[in-house]
Protein backbone atom coordinates (compact mmCIF):
# COMPACT_ATOMS: atom_id res chain seq x y z
CA UNK A 1 0.00 0.00 0.00
CA UNK A 2 1.06 4.06 -0.87
CA UNK A 3 0.47 6.64 1.34
CA UNK A 4 1.71 10.06 0.76
CA UNK A 5 3.69 8.29 -2.24
CA UNK A 6 5.48 5.83 -0.32
CA UNK A 7 4.99 1.80 0.87
CA UNK A 8 3.82 1.27 4.10
CA UNK A 9 5.23 -1.84 5.30
CA UNK A 10 2.42 -4.64 6.91
CA UNK A 11 3.02 -5.12 10.89
CA UNK A 12 1.79 -8.51 12.97
CA UNK A 13 0.61 -8.03 16.51
CA UNK A 14 3.14 -8.63 19.07
CA UNK A 15 1.70 -10.59 22.01
CA UNK A 16 3.54 -8.85 24.99
CA UNK A 17 2.14 -11.11 27.43
CA UNK A 18 3.33 -10.67 31.49
CA UNK A 19 3.32 -13.11 34.38
CA UNK A 20 0.58 -14.53 36.63
CA UNK A 21 -2.33 -12.63 36.79
CA UNK A 22 -1.30 -10.28 34.30
CA UNK A 23 -0.48 -12.93 31.51
CA UNK A 24 -3.65 -14.21 31.91
CA UNK A 25 -5.21 -10.54 31.92
CA UNK A 26 -3.48 -9.96 29.01
CA UNK A 27 -4.27 -12.92 26.89
CA UNK A 28 -7.94 -12.94 27.34
CA UNK A 29 -8.10 -9.54 26.37
CA UNK A 30 -5.73 -10.56 23.54
CA UNK A 31 -8.25 -12.75 22.66
CA UNK A 32 -11.42 -10.69 22.55
CA UNK A 33 -9.82 -7.43 20.71
CA UNK A 34 -6.57 -7.91 19.37
CA UNK A 35 -5.86 -6.78 15.73
CA UNK A 36 -9.45 -4.94 16.10
CA UNK A 37 -9.40 -1.12 14.94
CA UNK A 38 -10.60 0.64 17.92
CA UNK A 39 -13.84 2.43 17.61
CA UNK A 40 -13.62 6.22 17.88
CA UNK A 41 -16.11 7.81 20.99
CA UNK A 42 -16.85 10.39 18.95
CA UNK A 43 -17.62 11.15 15.26
CA UNK A 44 -14.69 13.75 14.71
CA UNK A 45 -15.91 14.58 11.05
CA UNK A 46 -19.36 15.81 13.21
CA UNK A 47 -17.17 17.73 16.04
CA UNK A 48 -15.29 19.36 13.57
CA UNK A 49 -18.36 20.75 11.33
CA UNK A 50 -20.37 21.55 14.37
CA UNK A 51 -17.79 22.42 16.83
CA UNK A 52 -15.35 24.44 14.83
CA UNK A 53 -16.14 24.87 11.29
CA UNK A 54 -19.89 26.08 11.83
CA UNK A 55 -19.39 27.86 15.40
CA UNK A 56 -17.65 31.15 15.56
CA UNK A 57 -16.29 31.03 19.02
CA UNK A 58 -14.63 28.01 18.93
CA UNK A 59 -13.14 28.71 15.53
CA UNK A 60 -11.75 32.19 17.06
CA UNK A 61 -10.43 30.57 20.28
CA UNK A 62 -8.49 27.91 18.45
CA UNK A 63 -6.92 29.87 15.95
CA UNK A 64 -5.79 32.40 18.52
CA UNK A 65 -3.94 29.60 20.40
CA UNK A 66 -2.72 28.10 16.76
CA UNK A 67 -1.82 32.14 15.93
CA UNK A 68 -0.15 32.35 19.15
CA UNK A 69 2.59 29.78 18.41
CA UNK A 70 3.15 30.45 14.87
CA UNK A 71 6.51 31.55 13.65
CA UNK A 72 7.98 30.46 16.38
CA UNK A 73 11.26 28.50 15.24
CA UNK A 74 12.20 24.49 16.79
CA UNK A 75 15.72 23.68 16.59
CA UNK A 76 17.84 20.51 17.71
CA UNK A 77 20.02 21.64 20.99
CA UNK A 78 22.87 19.31 22.46
CA UNK A 79 23.47 19.63 26.39
CA UNK A 80 26.87 21.14 27.00
CA UNK A 81 26.56 20.06 31.00
CA UNK A 82 24.73 17.06 32.45
CA UNK A 83 21.24 17.23 33.86
CA UNK A 84 20.37 20.39 31.74
CA UNK A 85 17.34 19.14 30.49
CA UNK A 86 15.93 18.35 33.72
CA UNK A 87 17.15 21.78 34.96
CA UNK A 88 15.62 22.88 31.82
CA UNK A 89 11.81 20.96 31.88
CA UNK A 90 11.40 22.01 35.67
CA UNK A 91 11.73 25.51 34.97
CA UNK A 92 8.89 25.45 32.37
CA UNK A 93 6.94 23.04 34.58
CA UNK A 94 7.02 25.88 37.17
CA UNK A 95 6.70 29.01 34.53
CA UNK A 96 9.68 30.14 35.50
CA UNK A 97 10.64 31.56 31.96
CA UNK A 98 13.69 33.33 32.66
CA UNK A 99 15.44 30.82 34.56
CA UNK A 100 14.38 28.04 31.07
CA UNK A 101 15.96 30.54 29.12
CA UNK A 102 19.15 30.86 31.15
CA UNK A 103 19.22 27.15 31.30
CA UNK A 104 19.17 26.89 27.67
CA UNK A 105 21.52 29.51 26.45
CA UNK A 106 24.37 28.38 29.18
CA UNK A 107 23.86 24.55 29.18
CA UNK A 108 22.75 23.98 25.16
CA UNK A 109 24.25 24.59 21.97
CA UNK A 110 22.60 23.96 18.99
CA UNK A 111 23.02 21.34 16.51
CA UNK A 112 23.38 23.02 12.75
CA UNK A 113 23.70 19.85 10.65
CA UNK A 114 22.58 15.95 10.87
CA UNK A 115 19.43 13.96 9.84
CA UNK A 116 16.97 15.90 12.87
CA UNK A 117 18.61 18.95 11.71
CA UNK A 118 17.37 18.44 8.22
CA UNK A 119 14.45 17.21 8.75
CA UNK A 120 13.48 20.64 10.99
CA UNK A 121 14.53 22.87 7.97
CA UNK A 122 12.53 20.82 5.08
CA UNK A 123 10.07 17.98 6.82
CA UNK A 124 8.70 16.86 3.35
CA UNK A 125 8.44 17.42 -0.43
CA UNK A 126 4.83 19.61 -0.29
CA UNK A 127 6.49 23.12 0.18
CA UNK A 128 5.77 22.74 4.46
CA UNK A 129 8.13 24.38 6.63
CA UNK A 130 8.36 22.85 10.52
CA UNK A 131 6.02 25.69 11.32
CA UNK A 132 3.48 24.60 9.22
CA UNK A 133 3.41 21.16 10.49
CA UNK A 134 3.25 22.48 14.37
CA UNK A 135 0.43 24.57 13.64
CA UNK A 136 -1.79 21.69 12.09
CA UNK A 137 -0.74 19.62 14.56
CA UNK A 138 -2.18 22.43 17.38
CA UNK A 139 -5.67 22.52 15.63
CA UNK A 140 -6.26 19.09 15.20
CA UNK A 141 -5.34 18.87 19.28
CA UNK A 142 -7.52 21.47 19.92
CA UNK A 143 -10.76 20.68 18.12
CA UNK A 144 -10.36 16.73 18.21
CA UNK A 145 -8.02 16.00 21.30
CA UNK A 146 -5.71 13.72 19.26
CA UNK A 147 -2.82 15.01 16.46
CA UNK A 148 -1.04 12.87 14.63
CA UNK A 149 1.95 13.35 12.45
CA UNK A 150 3.43 10.40 9.83
CA UNK A 151 7.13 10.04 9.26
CA UNK A 152 9.11 8.09 6.47
CA UNK A 153 12.51 6.38 7.81
CA UNK A 154 15.02 5.64 5.81
CA UNK A 155 15.66 1.78 6.58
CA UNK A 156 12.28 0.70 7.52
CA UNK A 157 11.72 1.11 11.30
CA UNK A 158 14.80 1.78 12.72
CA UNK A 159 16.09 4.64 10.58
CA UNK A 160 16.32 8.07 10.65
CA UNK A 161 13.15 9.94 9.86
CA UNK A 162 13.32 11.70 6.01
CA UNK A 163 9.53 13.04 5.60
CA UNK A 164 6.84 14.20 8.11
CA UNK A 165 3.53 14.81 7.39
CA UNK A 166 0.40 15.79 9.40
CA UNK A 167 -2.21 12.98 9.35
CA UNK A 168 -5.91 14.14 9.45
CA UNK A 169 -7.25 13.22 13.03
CA UNK A 170 -10.67 12.32 11.70
CA UNK A 171 -9.29 10.10 9.37
CA UNK A 172 -6.97 7.76 11.92
CA UNK A 173 -8.10 4.83 13.69
CA UNK A 174 -6.18 2.87 16.35
CA UNK A 175 -5.57 -0.91 16.33
CA UNK A 176 -6.13 -2.29 19.34
CA UNK A 177 -3.51 -5.13 20.39
CA UNK A 178 -3.60 -6.30 24.13
CA UNK A 179 -4.46 -3.76 27.42
CA UNK A 180 -0.49 -3.79 28.51
CA UNK A 181 0.59 -3.12 24.96
CA UNK A 182 -2.20 -1.49 23.70
CA UNK A 183 -1.10 -0.12 20.07
CA UNK A 184 -0.86 -2.74 17.48
CA UNK A 185 -0.46 0.45 14.86
CA UNK A 186 -2.54 3.03 12.91
CA UNK A 187 -5.42 2.84 10.15
CA UNK A 188 -6.17 5.08 7.47
CA UNK A 189 -10.37 4.99 7.33
CA UNK A 190 -11.04 4.19 4.01
CA UNK A 191 -7.86 2.25 2.62
CA UNK A 192 -7.60 -1.51 3.53
CA UNK A 193 -7.97 -2.71 7.18
CA UNK A 194 -5.00 -5.22 6.82
CA UNK A 195 -2.75 -2.51 5.94
CA UNK A 196 -0.99 -1.07 9.42
CA UNK A 197 0.81 2.08 9.80
CA UNK A 198 3.75 0.80 12.26
CA UNK A 199 3.81 2.72 15.90
CA UNK A 200 7.25 3.61 15.08
CA UNK A 201 6.22 5.39 12.11
CA UNK A 202 3.00 8.01 13.50
CA UNK A 203 3.41 10.02 16.15
CA UNK A 204 0.20 10.53 18.85
CA UNK A 205 -0.41 13.32 21.05
CA UNK A 206 -3.62 13.05 22.93
CA UNK A 207 -5.81 14.83 25.65
CA UNK A 208 -6.27 12.95 28.86
CA UNK A 209 -9.25 10.50 28.31
CA UNK A 210 -10.25 8.72 31.81
CA UNK A 211 -12.93 5.91 29.93
CA UNK A 212 -10.49 3.27 30.27
CA UNK A 213 -12.42 -0.28 28.82
CA UNK A 214 -11.45 -3.14 27.22
CA UNK A 215 -12.35 -1.93 23.77
CA UNK A 216 -9.26 0.35 23.65
CA UNK A 217 -11.23 3.60 23.11
CA UNK A 218 -9.48 5.34 25.60
CA UNK A 219 -6.37 5.31 23.57
CA UNK A 220 -8.04 8.61 22.13
CA UNK A 221 -8.17 11.83 23.48
CA UNK A 222 -10.91 13.60 24.52
CA UNK A 223 -12.33 16.97 22.52
CA UNK A 224 -12.57 19.53 24.73
CA UNK A 225 -15.46 20.71 22.33
CA UNK A 226 -17.34 17.15 23.75
CA UNK A 227 -17.25 19.04 26.96
CA UNK A 228 -18.86 21.95 25.82
CA UNK A 229 -21.27 20.13 23.48
CA UNK A 230 -24.40 21.22 24.99
CA UNK A 231 -22.95 24.79 25.37
CA UNK A 232 -22.36 24.53 21.54
CA UNK A 233 -26.14 23.06 21.07
CA UNK A 234 -27.44 26.18 22.78
CA UNK A 235 -25.04 28.74 20.89
CA UNK A 236 -25.82 26.99 17.22
CA UNK A 237 -29.24 27.23 17.98
CA UNK A 238 -29.14 30.90 19.43
CA UNK A 239 -27.79 32.08 16.21
CA UNK A 240 -30.33 29.92 14.04
CA UNK A 241 -32.36 31.75 15.60
CA UNK A 242 -31.19 35.37 15.42
CA UNK A 243 -30.71 34.41 11.56
CA UNK A 244 -33.92 33.46 11.59
CA UNK A 245 -35.18 36.69 13.15
CA UNK A 246 -33.98 38.69 10.74
CA UNK A 247 -34.88 37.27 7.92
CA UNK A 248 -38.50 37.88 9.06
CA UNK A 249 -39.40 33.65 9.06
CA UNK A 250 -43.12 33.91 10.04
CA UNK A 251 -45.07 36.47 11.71
CA UNK A 252 -43.96 39.39 13.61
CA UNK A 253 -47.04 41.07 14.59
CA UNK A 254 -50.64 41.99 13.60
CA UNK A 255 -52.04 44.63 11.72
CA UNK A 256 -55.48 45.49 12.83
CA UNK A 257 -58.06 48.08 11.92
CA UNK A 258 -59.33 50.25 14.63
CA UNK A 259 -62.84 49.60 15.94
CA UNK A 260 -64.04 52.46 13.47
CA UNK A 261 -62.74 51.06 10.36
CA UNK A 262 -63.28 47.54 8.78
CA UNK A 263 -60.73 45.36 6.06
CA UNK A 264 -62.40 43.75 3.34
CA UNK A 265 -60.51 40.90 2.45
CA UNK A 266 -59.55 41.66 -0.86
CA UNK A 267 -58.00 44.78 1.42
CA UNK A 268 -56.46 42.73 3.91
CA UNK A 269 -54.88 40.87 1.34
CA UNK A 270 -53.54 44.10 0.09
CA UNK A 271 -52.05 45.62 2.93
CA UNK A 272 -50.51 41.80 3.62
CA UNK A 273 -48.08 42.46 0.01
CA UNK A 274 -47.33 45.72 0.69
CA UNK A 275 -46.16 44.68 4.11
CA UNK A 276 -44.33 41.75 2.40
CA UNK A 277 -42.68 43.89 -0.04
CA UNK A 278 -41.53 46.86 1.88
CA UNK A 279 -40.07 44.48 4.49
CA UNK A 280 -37.48 43.18 1.72
CA UNK A 281 -33.88 44.44 1.88
CA UNK A 282 -33.87 46.38 -1.19
CA UNK A 283 -36.42 48.31 0.44
CA UNK A 284 -35.19 49.21 3.83
CA UNK A 285 -36.11 52.53 4.85
CA UNK A 286 -39.41 52.96 2.19
CA UNK A 287 -42.73 54.22 3.55
CA UNK A 288 -45.26 52.46 3.30
CA UNK A 289 -49.13 53.71 2.49
CA UNK A 290 -52.31 52.65 3.61
CA UNK A 291 -55.32 53.71 3.08
CA UNK A 292 -56.80 52.20 6.96
CA UNK A 293 -56.51 53.21 10.09
CA UNK A 294 -54.76 50.42 11.21
CA UNK A 295 -52.60 49.26 14.68
CA UNK A 296 -49.53 47.53 15.07
CA UNK A 297 -49.40 44.86 17.36
CA UNK A 298 -45.79 42.83 17.78
CA UNK A 299 -46.00 39.56 18.66
CA UNK A 300 -42.89 38.29 17.73
CA UNK A 301 -39.69 38.50 19.70
CA UNK A 302 -36.01 40.07 18.90
CA UNK A 303 -32.61 38.55 19.66
CA UNK A 304 -32.62 40.92 22.74
CA UNK A 305 -35.99 39.22 23.88
CA UNK A 306 -34.96 36.06 23.60
CA UNK A 307 -32.04 36.44 25.10
CA UNK A 308 -29.78 35.16 21.81
CA UNK A 309 -26.71 38.21 23.00
CA UNK A 310 -26.50 37.11 26.45
CA UNK A 311 -26.47 33.68 25.92
CA UNK A 312 -23.36 34.21 23.40
CA UNK A 313 -21.35 35.99 25.50
CA UNK A 314 -22.22 33.43 28.44
CA UNK A 315 -20.92 30.30 25.82
CA UNK A 316 -17.90 33.07 24.60
CA UNK A 317 -16.81 33.24 28.63
CA UNK A 318 -17.18 29.53 29.28
CA UNK A 319 -15.34 28.16 25.83
CA UNK A 320 -12.51 30.54 27.06
CA UNK A 321 -12.42 28.69 29.94
CA UNK A 322 -12.13 25.39 28.62
CA UNK A 323 -9.43 26.74 26.58
CA UNK A 324 -7.83 28.75 29.25
CA UNK A 325 -8.08 31.86 26.55
CA UNK A 326 -8.59 34.84 28.40
CA UNK A 327 -11.95 36.07 27.46
CA UNK A 328 -11.02 39.71 27.42
CA UNK A 329 -8.70 38.69 24.13
CA UNK A 330 -12.19 37.52 22.71
CA UNK A 331 -14.07 40.76 23.32
CA UNK A 332 -15.24 40.32 26.32
CA UNK A 333 -14.14 43.20 28.61
CA UNK A 334 -17.17 42.95 31.07
CA UNK A 335 -16.26 40.62 33.50
CA UNK A 336 -12.09 40.41 32.60
CA UNK A 337 -9.62 39.13 35.65
CA UNK A 338 -6.88 41.16 34.20
CA UNK A 339 -5.47 44.52 34.40
CA UNK A 340 -4.44 45.13 30.54
CA UNK A 341 -4.47 43.77 27.69
CA UNK A 342 -0.91 42.56 27.75
CA UNK A 343 -1.53 40.65 31.01
CA UNK A 344 -4.24 39.33 29.14
CA UNK A 345 -1.82 38.27 26.41
CA UNK A 346 0.93 36.66 28.66
CA UNK A 347 -1.72 34.73 30.59
CA UNK A 348 -3.01 33.31 26.51
CA UNK A 349 0.91 32.30 26.48
CA UNK A 350 1.73 30.66 29.68
CA UNK A 351 -1.95 29.00 30.15
CA UNK A 352 -2.77 28.02 26.74
CA UNK A 353 0.04 27.87 24.13
CA UNK A 354 2.75 26.95 26.13
CA UNK A 355 1.30 23.72 27.60
CA UNK A 356 0.59 22.22 24.04
CA UNK A 357 3.85 23.56 22.85
CA UNK A 358 5.72 21.43 25.79
CA UNK A 359 2.66 18.46 24.45
CA UNK A 360 4.60 18.53 21.00
CA UNK A 361 7.84 19.02 22.31
CA UNK A 362 7.65 15.60 23.87
CA UNK A 363 6.17 13.80 21.10
CA UNK A 364 8.34 15.33 19.04
CA UNK A 365 11.76 13.82 20.87
CA UNK A 366 10.06 10.51 21.75
CA UNK A 367 9.32 10.07 17.84
CA UNK A 368 12.56 12.24 16.03
CA UNK A 369 15.04 11.73 18.51
CA UNK A 370 16.02 8.27 18.88
CA UNK A 371 17.63 6.72 22.02
CA UNK A 372 21.41 7.15 20.75
CA UNK A 373 21.03 11.19 20.07
CA UNK A 374 22.56 13.27 22.80
CA UNK A 375 20.34 16.65 22.23
CA UNK A 376 16.79 17.42 22.32
CA UNK A 377 14.36 19.18 20.39
CA UNK A 378 12.70 22.13 21.66
CA UNK A 379 11.45 26.30 20.78
CA UNK A 380 12.05 29.09 21.05
CA UNK A 381 11.22 30.74 23.81
CA UNK A 382 12.32 34.52 23.34
CA UNK A 383 10.18 34.87 20.44
CA UNK A 384 6.98 35.11 22.54
CA UNK A 385 6.93 39.20 22.75
CA UNK A 386 4.35 38.58 25.28
CA UNK A 387 7.15 37.49 28.01
CA UNK A 388 9.52 40.34 27.38
CA UNK A 389 7.91 41.95 30.44
CA UNK A 390 9.49 39.17 32.41
CA UNK A 391 12.91 39.61 30.42
CA UNK A 392 12.68 43.38 30.80
CA UNK A 393 12.26 42.84 35.27
CA UNK A 394 15.21 40.73 34.89
CA UNK A 395 17.47 43.25 33.60
CA UNK A 396 16.38 45.77 36.05
CA UNK A 397 16.93 42.92 38.84
CA UNK A 398 20.58 42.03 37.20
CA UNK A 399 21.55 46.00 37.70
CA UNK A 400 20.80 45.41 41.62
CA UNK A 401 23.46 42.35 41.76
CA UNK A 402 26.34 44.14 42.45
CA UNK A 403 28.15 40.28 43.45
CA UNK A 404 27.55 39.42 39.96
CA UNK A 405 30.52 40.27 37.21
CA UNK A 406 29.04 42.13 33.69
CA UNK A 407 29.44 38.40 31.79
CA UNK A 408 27.50 36.28 34.27
CA UNK A 409 24.77 39.36 33.72
CA UNK A 410 25.42 39.44 30.02
CA UNK A 411 24.51 35.30 29.85
CA UNK A 412 21.72 35.32 32.00
CA UNK A 413 20.12 38.65 29.77
CA UNK A 414 20.81 35.64 26.63
CA UNK A 415 23.64 37.77 25.78
CA UNK A 416 27.00 36.39 24.28
CA UNK A 417 29.75 36.82 26.49
CA UNK A 418 32.20 39.34 25.69
CA UNK A 419 36.16 37.77 26.21
CA UNK A 420 37.64 40.54 28.16
CA UNK A 421 39.01 40.12 31.55
CA UNK A 422 37.56 42.67 33.33
CA UNK A 423 34.02 41.43 32.57
CA UNK A 424 35.01 38.50 34.75
CA UNK A 425 35.45 40.10 38.02
CA UNK A 426 33.30 41.38 40.37
CA UNK A 427 32.50 45.13 40.61
CA UNK A 428 32.32 47.08 44.02
CA UNK A 429 29.30 49.32 43.46
CA UNK A 430 30.02 52.52 44.65
CA UNK A 431 33.45 52.85 42.83
CA UNK A 432 32.46 50.61 40.10
CA UNK A 433 35.76 49.44 39.57
CA UNK A 434 37.28 46.12 39.45
CA UNK A 435 38.55 44.59 42.65
CA UNK A 436 41.29 43.77 41.75
CA UNK A 437 42.59 47.12 41.12
CA UNK A 438 42.74 47.38 45.26
CA UNK A 439 46.23 47.14 46.82
CA UNK A 440 46.25 44.55 49.21
CA UNK A 441 48.55 46.93 51.96
CA UNK A 442 46.46 48.80 54.33
CA UNK A 443 45.30 52.45 53.27
CA UNK A 444 47.28 53.84 56.49
CA UNK A 445 50.51 51.87 56.66
CA UNK A 446 51.50 53.71 59.90
CA UNK A 447 48.26 52.53 61.47
CA UNK A 448 49.10 49.09 62.00
CA UNK A 449 52.64 50.43 63.48
CA UNK A 450 50.77 52.14 66.09
CA UNK A 451 48.63 49.29 66.79
CA UNK A 452 51.82 47.01 66.96
CA UNK A 453 53.41 49.75 69.65
CA UNK A 454 50.52 49.54 71.79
Amino acid sequence: MKIFGYNIERTKAVKDGGSGSNQLFSTLLSMLNSGMPIQKIANLNDTIDKGYLYNHIVYSVVNRIAGSCSGVPWSYFVEKRSGAKARYNRAIQNKAIDDAIYIKQTQYEQEWQGDIYNILESPNRNGEDFNDIVQQLIMYYEITGNAYLYGIRRNGREGALISLHVAPANLVTIKFNNFLNPVDGYIFDGFNPNEVIPRENMMHIKTFNPTVNYSGSWLYGLSPIMASQDLLALSNAGIKAQINSYANYGARGLLMPKPSDTLTETEADSVRGKWQEKQRMENFGDIMVVGKSLDWTPIGLSPVDLDIIESQKMTLRDICRIYSVPAMLMGDSETSTYNNVKEARKALVTDAALPVMEKLKSGFNRFIVSENDKGFIDYDLQTFIELQDDLDKLATTLNTMGWLTINEKRTKSFLNEIDLPILNEVLIPMGVMPASQFSSEPLNPDMNDNVDEM
